[in-house]
């Protein structure tokens, strides 16, 4: 009976230590919005730029519009074993960032959601950015995950986040890009060239790879920003060559992203085009050397 089983597992929980969420403590519902928005950017919003290589870009171009983002975004969801966060078939309208514990994600094939032929499973452990497309599209969940043990997770209100996010123009601009860049990949990943798209994984969405793909302005903004960074750190360095970079970065030669979980270091990305000439018998053509005058 229903009844046995809801009391079963209420004595369950209430023997469990679980981490109190913000809404629990009675406190912080006395904060100023500004205090909490900060309180959160501390807590969560740090962690989230840490893992997250678009909102370091974000935080060089407008850092006040990214705390702002993040502390009306950004809550706490917390989860004991068993509990679901979300289901298959379920309209997306947060993206995941997990921060503590272990959740389980499975894809039924016999759902009608996927074209796959057999199921599929997967664990997400903390530092993991997940059901990202719901920032970007509209996505409707294609597995359930569920929490293996006591996690903390940041949900991330789509509508919120980019609101937020686009009061700066330069920020509205590369979210505009990757949003299009980012849902071009969602919609044309598929056997053979590349797996079927899920809550956690989107094939060539690797931010060096989005950046590339954007419009030149845009990716000249990205690398002007990152810019900053490599000045700060990298400028007093004897074998740098700042004034180079610098060059190819506004000449459009390369650009610059940050680096996944070190805000000190940034990636030079460059656009790559390989050719491929064979004659009729099958010989390859092949570039041997350079004769340097």
């Amino acid at each position: 009976p229903i009844a046995i089983s809801v009391q079963v597992q209420v004595r369950e929980r209430l023997r469990r230590h679980l981490d109190l969420r913000e809404d629990e403590v009675n406190g912080l519902r006395l904060l100023s919005d500004s205090l909490r928005v900060a309180l959160r950017w501390e807590t969560m919003g740090r962690h989230l730029v840490d893992g997250f290589p678009l909102l370091r870009t974000c935080q060089q171009l407008d850092e006040k519009a990214v705390r702002t983002a993040c502390g009306k975004a950004i809550v706490e969801v917390v989860l004991v074993a068993g509990d679901t966060l979300f289901m298959a078939g379920q309209e997306a309208t947060a993206a995941y960032y997990a921060m503590a514990g272990h959740l389980g994600y499975r894809i039924n094939h016999q759902s009608g959601l996927v074209p796959f032929n057999k199921d599929r499973s997967a664990d997400i452990y903390p530092e993991t950015l997940f059901a990202e497309a719901a920032l970007w599209c509209e996505w409707q969940h294609i597995g359930t995950t569920e929490a293996q043990n006591n996690c903390r997770i940041m949900q991330i209100n789509s509508n919120e986040f980019i609101k937020h996010l686009s009061f700066d123009t330069s920020i509205e601009g590369v979210l505009t890009e990757y949003a299009i860049s980012f849902h071009r990949r969602l919609t044309t990943s598929e056997p053979p060239h590349a797996d079927w798209p899920t809550d956690l994984e989107v094939p060539y969405t690797d931010y060096g790879e989005m950046v590339i793909s954007m419009d030149p302005d845009i990716q000249k903004v990205i690398g002007i920003a990152a810019l900053s960074n490599v000045r700060r750190n990298f400028l007093q360095s004897s074998n740098f060559n700042y004034e180079k970079l610098e060059d190819e970065v506004t000449s459009g030669k390369c650009t610059l992203v940050p680096a996944r979980k070190d805000a000190d270091k940034v990636e030079r990305a460059v656009a790559v085009s390989v050719l491929h000439l064979t004659d009729s018998q099958g010989y390859l053509f092949v570039h041997l050397a350079k004769l340097v005058p």
